[in-house]
Order: C-alpha cells, then sequence, then structure tokens
C-alpha cells in the first residue's frame, strides 16, 4: 500500500515537471518555498508570503544614493519597480539595512530588519494611507 502512494505521488511530481517544461514554464525552486521561482524573477529575491498561500517576490538593492525595488507576483509579473524611501523619514537607506521581513512585507511596501518601512516614491501618500493602517493594527 505504502508503496502504491509513494508511486502515485512520484508520478504527480514527474507530470508538474513534464507541464512546466512543455509549458515553457522557466521555473526555480527556492529552498524552503512553496512556490517555484518564474525564470525572470532575480535569483536573490527574497520569497514573500501573500494572499491564499501565493507568494510575492521582493528584490532591493542601492543605486548611487536611491533605494530601488522590485516587487513581482507569483507569475513573475512586476508589481512596483520604483525608488522606494522610507515610510518615517521618506529617505533612502544603505544597502547594509536592506535585509527584507519576508512576513511584513507586501505588494506595495517592503519592511526591514531595521524596522523600516521602505514604500514607492510614485503615488508615495496613497502607500502611505494603505501602510498606515498596517502599522495601526501591529500597534494594538
Amino acid at each position: 500500500m505504502l508503496s502504491k502512494i509513494a508511486w502515485v505521488v512520484g508520478m504527480l511530481g514527474l507530470v508538474a515537471i513534464v507541464i512546466a517544461i512543455a509549458g515553457g514554464l522557466p521555473l526555480q525552486l527556492q529552498p524552503g518555498s512553496p512556490d517555484p521561482k518564474p525564470g525572470n524573477v532575480p535569483d536573490d529575491a527574497v520569497a514573500v508570503p501573500y494572499i491564499a498561500q501565493s507568494q510575492l517576490w521582493a528584490k532591493c538593492w542601492v543605486e548611487r544614493t536611491d533605494t530601488h525595488c522590485r516587487i513581482f507576483n507569483g507569475a513573475g509579473e512586476v508589481l512596483e519597480d520604483d525608488i522606494f524611501i522610507t515610510y518615517a523619514r521618506q529617505a533612502s537607506v544603505a544597502s547594509a539595512e536592506l535585509a527584507i521581513v519576508p512576513e511584513l512585507s507586501g505588494a506595495e511596501h517592503v519592511w526591514l530588519k531595521t524596522g523600516d518601512i521602505l514604500l514607492p516614491q510614485t503615488n508615495y501618500q496613497e502607500h502611505r494611507r494603505n501602510v498606515e493602517k498596517i502599522v495601526r493594527a501591529r500597534q494594538k
């Protein structure tokens, strides 16, 4: 009985791989990640848990004096690609401070281990209002 279950599980895994290859989907598995990472998402992007057991991917870096972040959805489509500034100071952060807290980050913001929250500079006030709700909820 156990060998039949193992055989079925193995076959399902094989079928999933064949479908991914046949469909031309460039997929990479990230260790500890439940969803495959699309091929256009950088290798060092951080998996961010999201709604209904899906996930996002976030990558931030410093260009000159600006903090730049790119957030992808589970399919690898870019949701945000902008200069990000802090929620509290409206400033950039140093590259050494770009350690992302995946569980607190989302589609419009990146939470850092320093406690800073990064928001896209474009439509900053709108993003700030959305994050203020999260910050208030965490303070209760």
